[in-house]
């Protein structure tokens, strides 16, 4: 078998590099909102990356708006182990940031403020620590709809039961009382 050539010793030893390099874990060091798509600067040991693509969620019916944080910890990929043509391929939990849970039959995101939309196998849990509005043409309750505590107030538009208008313009029968017996309202 011939002796190695000194120049068959460098690319074996630049394809091992290239090949440690190819997949390598880091933090989002610095991100930039500005830029369209957002990108961020990951840092893994000394190398501070140029801006790479973050993760997007993007589906059939949706794309999803999710901010990352400096400090993230990220698995990043880099083709042929240069990390200028890097991309990260994912995020990951670690200590530094605080696990919102630890049930495994649990989905949860919990915001900053308190909020949380939580699913488990027996509910579906929305906790606001600030106003909900739901904007829709049309909105339908299927079910058992039970408010409790605060008050209920309405603005505008009807209020119909079983098709008979029960708003400020119905007009109660006058309706004789009977001892013991509520009385209506008294007729506007």
């Amino acid at each position: 078998m011939p002796a190695k050539s000194p120049r068959d010793e460098f690319n074996n030893a630049d394809n091992e590099r290239a090949l440690n390099l190819l997949v390598r874990l880091g933090t989002l060091y610095e991100i930039d909102y500005a830029i369209v798509p957002p990108r961020a600067r990951v840092q893994s040991g000394e190398l501070i990356t140029d801006f790479l693509p973050l993760p997007e969620e993007i589906g059939n019916n949706y794309r999803r708006w999710r901010p990352c944080r400096v400090g993230t910890q990220v698995v990043f990929a880099c083709p042929s182990g240069d990390s200028r043509q890097g991309v990260i391929v994912a995020l990951y939990n670690t200590q530094a940031i605080e696990q919102p849970d630890t049930d495994e039959a649990t989905d949860l995101i919990l915001f900053e403020d308190g909020t949380e939309i939580r699913k488990d196998g027996s509910q579906l849990l929305v906790d606001s620590a600030v106003p909900v509005t739901i904007k829709a043409d049309t909105i339908t309750l299927e079910g058992d709809v039970i408010c409790t505590g605060g008050n209920l107030t309405k603005e505008g538009g009807t209020v119909t039961h079983d098709g008979v208008s029960i708003d400020k313009t119905h007009i109660h029968e006058i309706i004789y009382p009977v001892a013991g017996a509520p009385v209506t309202p008294p007729v506007n």
